[in-house]
């Protein structure tokens, strides 16, 4: 296998199909976002009784947060209803991207001298939905694992005043080679649906493979 060559042939049909660019950028934005993690500098009470001067919000984001204690089921619901349609968004994004590289590439290998949107986006068609179905798997899957992994982390730290989470310090360091390992089947799965039309469950037993 020649690494070299390899890149060299990625970056020439990156270079003469410009269109990739385009479903290269979407997946770049989009791929990685599976969380919306939303911060404030100063304790939400405290944050409520600061004068909009103070505050690098508007008097508009002062009047929801307010409105947000004031109702705050209906503000934990709002927010959630926001997350799950981002999520859903990154989700089909990310599918539509992935499946738009893979088939353009195949495309250019097969001859193709000038790729257009509307021709890698006609070749999509027929994967996007095993793509996004075997991306929605791997995802709540791997949300599932740190979930319970966290809950793991929690029990253990208060049944051992913190000496468990300390034995489990190196299994967490471990997390770093699985999740590049987990990359590569996703990726080659990614390629099984789109280059040999797999469906979901089989393009991972032949990623695997």
């Amino acid at each position: 296998m020649d690494l070299g060559k390899i890149i060299a042939k990625a970056w020439e049909t990156f270079w003469q199909n410009k269109i990739l660019w385009v479903f290269g950028i979407l997946n770049m934005a989009f791929a990685g976002i599976f969380g919306i993690w939303f911060s404030l500098q100063y304790d939400y009470e405290q944050l409520l009784d600061i004068s909009p001067d103070e505050l690098p919000f508007s008097d508009t984001t002062l009047s929801i947060l307010r409105w947000g204690t004031e109702n705050t089921a209906l503000f934990v619901v709002i927010i959630i209803l926001i997350a799950l349609v981002f999520l859903a968004l990154s989700l089909f994004v990310s599918a539509f991207s992935t499946a738009g590289l893979i088939k353009g590439n195949l495309l250019a290998h097969q001859g193709a001298e000038k790729l257009s949107f509307g021709e890698v986006v006609s070749g999509v068609g027929p994967y996007f939905w095993r793509i996004v179905g075997l991306n929605a798997l791997l995802g709540v899957s791997g949300m599932g694992l740190v979930m319970g992994l966290f809950l793991v982390l929690i029990f253990l730290g208060v049944a051992t005043a913190g000496l468990g989470m300390l034995c489990l310090f190196p299994l967490f360091c471990l997390m770093i080679p699985f999740t590049w390992f987990l990359t590569i089947v996703v990726t080659q799965a990614n390629v099984a649906i789109v280059a040999d039309d797999y469906s979901v469950w089989g393009s991972v037993v032949h990623a695997w493979k």
